[in-house]
């Protein structure tokens, strides 16, 4: 006997009705003449929950967490027991089976857990069902596959499932009991893997609505007359930011810069001339059929209809045989299915009452659009009419609009392309520059129709005023005369908020909301987070939980206070999409047959049992309670007991501190309060304060006092400072508490006494507490936090426990490389592996499996790393921050706090710096309370000249200083907007062999740039600030600047990379008359000797 097993009922019944008489309904099924036909109601096995595990599970705490299945569980759905046991019989019976499920990964699986949960060992065959027309169904089982070739699919699948498990169950527990611990007893905080991302998405734009402000900007619009012609058409200015003053999206803001030029263009009237004019041809080919995502988005837009409406619809439609399956993630179709375009339209012309039946009857059936592409399909295709004839008398109103909108977007595709002439202008008037461009249509095509009826859509509606001008033929170099100007305002708008239909679009395009290029080109590829079937039940849920809430007829979503609290509490990692797009894009592989479930589910256990850790150490908003005397961390909640009510510590099992109820309030009389030193009575009349602890005394002591010209302590806030200055009476490694191999490897390299910052800073961190490093380039900062650190790693610990941030790559990579030679030298048995941006993640992850000791990196790839259940970070003992202001600064502080949430809390923190600003010093306050030792130089070695030469002439100067001075290798130093690509062709012409390092370019080509100028390949490297920040470049003999410093630390930062270890070095800065006062004062605040270049 051959058994079919379909999806659901509907789905049955149909494949029934295709197959041989005779027919008999039996009990959950119907014999046919071809075999037996039954069917599933969709996921008929759910997985177990914990406590069917393990009974203990059942109460949520802190202590079991994170739940790790070591073997899977499933378990019959109560509702469908009766079905899965006509399903086991017939199985038993069966000679032959067909898989019916859906064409998707979920239809895949849902059959196969069955067969798999049976044990199953019968041949299995594949139909996919793609519309529930006889024909279609036909044509499937005409077309039957192994089952085995499914197979990747289903892992997938399966993959989701156990890793939506693992998130779902373990964080959702871990974060409500912390919000209990805060007092929030009712709140149940559910996470999910696209869920929580989801409503962050909501949570952050109403965030940037609260926070925007409106700003008014201008727009200056002119009239010119053509001279050949006579015909006026208007332009529109377009201010330079050199001459005007604009904010940074390019608009002008000053009124009265406009009003100047306003009247300038008017009483100074002059020749405008055409500098360029474009006409171009245009053909627009019709918008592809629909995907559900699109569908509901649409349907959202123009009929106000939630996702949900929106799918139940199509569902219901594809159930009638009227259109194609709805949970479609497609938008194309097989060139197979075009030979159904005939009676598809002949149907679609004979709709009663429907504008679509002219334009299906008009529409040319032999035309094949770009929606017919069979490369663009998976396991289905785009949702179309089908070749059964729609009743619209028998549709209600919302089936009615769902179908025309479906079939309206397959009519389009057997009608022309929209053809227009698009027309772009550039006039020069005054100096200044004015633009138009315009469309004039030559044919409507397909558009014709979707401005026609109930579904009419204007063409205009999101083109800009710009787009929409007249523009008479003309040729550059052509006259213009100019006739008048108007200035209009506007002002800037908030992002709108989110209503379902938004939302779900959001979802589908959150590569919009990622600012990593990886995981944005990932969700990119992967169609976003949730799939087509998923994304609508989660915006409801997240409505139904109270979440979020959607008002009126629009249902625009606004969050709720517990939206606040849950996305506030999470870690970045769960609430951005960049996690969710590295798993969505391994699960996608793993369906193309690349990966195993087993991988990827160690990754996701990793990073469960990494946010456990980080939700027990996490302090949620508190929910009004009293705090709790004792620990501090809970608050204490009324609960009943045998003798009455009491009230309890919110962190019971940890903290066992209670209190009677006295008038609904805790009575603390009598109670004795445990403290750092032991239990008190409470005394109600004392003030509240917090419990001192005193500082554990350092491992190690300093073996010999730095003799310094002056040693002053002050305190500011709770920061310590040391001041020293650069000596030559130095201790010796040994003396510092340098293992003797770290110093015979220190000494191979010829390092025999350590630097003044290695002298203070290394006896400092090995007694474990919190320090910053400030001291000048070329000083050994990377020796003064590498030597301490890889003292205190265990060997046999195979793990990360050394975590090194770093702003750039560049210095990333010679951080690593430094390490590495170290711990080579020295035999140590460790690895060091460096994570950086722009590198190939999969052999990043590849080292990370040789289970690391020492990590070094750039913030954001660690955290994509760690998202992703990579790379772990709870073994953590020491963080080094190097170049710690610039890494706090405004664009790496977000993903640096990330990451140090990540982190465990006892872990010291190690902070270097050439200058410590005092906003950097702020920042690190707040997150580490380190002391600060401070080293500065007594004496230099470096010169610093000036040279004067007018901005357009610095290139030659350079050309000149090369061939003049006594060099090796320099450094030329320049500003973002120098063409520093030219400089460098022309320094080559020249015989000078220039590089250039600049921020914009690709990876490969900046460290090819480095290995060059190190080689001594080439004597120059031109370089802009960030992207030369903490390099270590060997006797680099002259520093150039051609732009100017921005401030004292720019200075210092470029200056060090000169004369270090004490050898010679010479900064020369080119400056023009304007910029010598500001060089003069830079010099001054410095205390610098600024010398004029010698003429020899």
């Amino acid at each position: 006997m051959r058994l079919y097993i379909a999806e659901k009922p509907s789905v049955g019944r149909a494949l029934a009705a295709c197959l041989p008489q005779p027919h008999r309904k039996g009990n959950g099924c119907i014999e046919t003449g071809a075999g037996v036909v039954t069917w599933l109601f969709g996921h008929v096995l759910r997985q177990a929950e914990p406590e069917e595990y393990d009974a203990r599970l059942k109460r949520w705490r802190a202590e079991d967490l994170p739940i790790l299945p070591e073997e899977w569980r499933l378990v019959v759905n109560e509702s469908a027991a009766q079905q899965f046991a006509v399903v086991k019989g017939l199985i038993e019976r069966a000679d032959e089976i067909v898989h019916g499920g859906d064409p998707d990964r979920e239809g895949q699986l849902l059959v196969d857990e069955v067969l798999d949960y049976l044990h199953n060992e019968k041949p299995v065959r594949r139909i996919l069902i793609n519309a529930l027309d006889d024909k279609s169904i036909h044509d499937a089982l005409g077309d039957l596959r192994d089952n085995a070739d499914f197979l990747p699919l289903k892992l997938s699948a399966l993959a989701r499932a156990r890793a939506d498990w693992l998130i779902g169950m373990n964080l959702s527990r871990a974060y409500t009991l912390a919000a209990r611990r805060a007092g929030h007893d009712r709140l149940v905080l559910p996470i999910g893997r696209v869920k929580t991302p989801t409503l962050a998405l909501v949570v952050r734009r109403e965030r940037e609505i609260e926070n925007f402000k409106p700003a008014t900007y201008y727009l200056l619009d002119a009239l010119f007359q053509h001279a050949g012609t006579g015909e006026s058409f208007r332009v529109r200015w377009k201010p330079s930011e050199e001459r005007t003053p604009l904010d940074p999206e390019g608009r002008l803001v000053d009124e009265t810069a406009a009003r100047a030029a306003l009247a300038s263009f008017g009483d100074e009237p002059q020749d405008g001339k055409v500098v360029k004019y474009e006409r171009k041809k245009v053909e627009e080919p019709p918008p592809l059929p629909f995907s559900l995502s699109a569908l509901q988005v649409l349907a959202g837009k123009r009929y106000g209809y939630e996702p949900q409406q929106v799918l139940d619809t199509a569902q219901k439609l594809y159930e009638e045989k009227l259109t194609t399956y709805p949970r479609s993630d497609a938008e194309y179709l097989p060139k197979s299915q075009h030979k159904n375009a005939p009676k598809i339209l002949s149907n679609l012309a004979g709709l009663s009452d429907s504008p679509l039946a002219a334009w299906a009857q008009a529409a040319d059936a032999e035309k094949k659009s770009r929606a017919w592409n069979d490369e663009k399909i998976t396991a289905h295709h785009a949702i179309i009419p089908t070749t059964v004839a729609a009743n619209p008398a028998r549709l209600s109103e919302i089936e009615r609009r769902i179908y025309e909108l479906i079939a309206r977007a397959y009519i389009a595709q057997f009608h022309p392309n929209y053809v227009y002439d698009r027309t772009k202008v550039e006039l020069s008037y005054h100096g200044e520059t004015f633009t138009a461009s315009g469309r004039t249509e030559r044919a409507a095509g397909w558009r014709a129709m979707y401005r026609t009826g109930k579904t009419a859509e204007t063409d205009d509606a999101e083109k800009d005023d710009e787009e929409s001008a007249v523009l008479p033929p003309m040729k550059k170099g052509d006259r213009a005369d100019y006739v008048s100007g108007e200035l209009g305002t506007r002002q800037t708008k908030p992002p709108a908020r989110f209503t379902p239909a938004t939302l779900l679009q959001g979802m589908k395009e959150i590569h919009k909301y990622v600012k990593d290029e990886a995981a944005k080109k990932m969700l990119r590829d992967v169609s976003g987070i949730g799939t087509e079937a998923t994304r609508a039940s989660i915006i409801e849920d997240l409505i139904r939980r109270r979440f979020l809430h959607a008002a009126g007829k629009k249902k625009v979503l606004t969050p709720t206070d517990a939206a606040y609290l849950l996305i506030d509490a999470l870690p970045d990692t769960m609430t951005y999409p960049d996690a969710t797009a590295i798993w969505e894009d391994q699960l996608h592989s793993m369906a193309a047959g690349v990966g195993t479930p087993e991988e990827f589910l160690a990754g996701q256990a990793n990073f469960a049992r990494d946010l456990c850790a980080a939700a027990a150490r996490s302090q949620i908003a508190g929910g009004g309670g009293v705090p709790c005397p004792a620990c501090g961390r809970g608050v204490m909640t009324k609960r009943k007991g045998k003798h009455g009510d009491f009230w309890g510590c919110s962190a019971y099992p940890q903290c066992r501190m209670t209190a009677n109820d006295k008038g609904g309030v805790p009575d603390f009389t009598g109670k004795r309060i445990p403290t750092a030193q032991g239990s008190v009575p409470h005394d109600t009349n004392a003030p509240n304060s917090a419990p001192s602890f005193t500082a554990p005394a350092p491992i190690r002591r300093l073996r010999r006092l730095l003799r310094a010209v002056s040693i002053r302590r002050r305190r500011m806030s709770r920061r310590r400072w040391t001041r020293c200055f650069l000596e030559d009476d130095m201790s010796t490694f040994r003396e510092l508490g340098v293992p003797q191999q770290l110093a015979a490897a220190l000494e191979k390299r010829g390092i025999k006494e350590p630097t003044p910052i290695q002298e203070a800073f290394i006896p400092a961190a090995g007694g474990g507490e919190n320090l910053v490093g400030a001291a000048p380039t070329g000083t050994g900062k990377t020796f003064a936090y590498l030597l301490p650190s890889l003292t205190r790693i265990d060997m046999n610990l195979r793990a990360v426990q050394l975590l090194i941030l770093a702003p750039t790559h560049e210095l990333a990579v010679q951080i690593a490389d430094a390490a590495r030679t170290l711990v080579q030298a020295a035999e140590l048995p460790l690895t060091v592996q460096a994570l950086i941006g722009g590198a190939n993640i999969k052999r990043q992850i590849e080292g990370l499996k040789k289970k690391p000791q020492i990590v070094v990196g750039s913030a954001a790839r660690i955290l994509e790393l760690s998202r992703i259940g990579k790379l772990r970070l709870s073994d953590v003992q020491i963080l080094v921050l190097d170049e710690f202001d610039r890494l706090l600064g405004k664009q790496l502080a977000d993903d640096v706090r990330a990451v140090i949430r990540l982190l465990p809390q006892n872990r010291q923190a190690l902070l270097l710096s050439a200058t410590a600003p005092t906003a950097a010093i702020r920042a690190a306050d707040g997150l580490f309370a380190p002391r600060i030792i401070r080293v500065e130089d007594a004496q230099t070695t470096c010169e610093n000249y000036y040279h004067r030469a007018a901005f357009r002439d610095k290139i030659k100067a350079v050309q000149k200083l090369t061939r003049r001075l006594p060099i090796r290798r320099g450094i030329v130093f320049v500003g973002r907007g120098f063409d520093a690509e030219r400089a460098v062709e022309k320094l080559r012409y020249e015989g000078i062999r220039a590089v250039s390092l600049l921020g914009q370019e690709r990876r490969d080509r900046r460290r090819a740039a480095l290995d060059s100028i190190r080689a001594g390949r080439a004597d120059l490297l031109i370089a802009t600030d960030l992207a030369a920040r903490g390099l270590d470049i060997e006797d680099v003999d002259y520093v150039v600047n051609v732009d100017l410093p921005e401030d004292v630390r720019t200075y210092r930062h470029r200056a060090g990379r000169t004369a270090r270890a004490g050898k010679a070095g010479a900064v020369v800065t080119l400056a023009d008359d304007k910029e010598m006062a500001r060089l003069k004062e830079l010099a001054a605040r410095m205390e610098l000797e600024l010398k004029t270049l010698p003429a020899k």
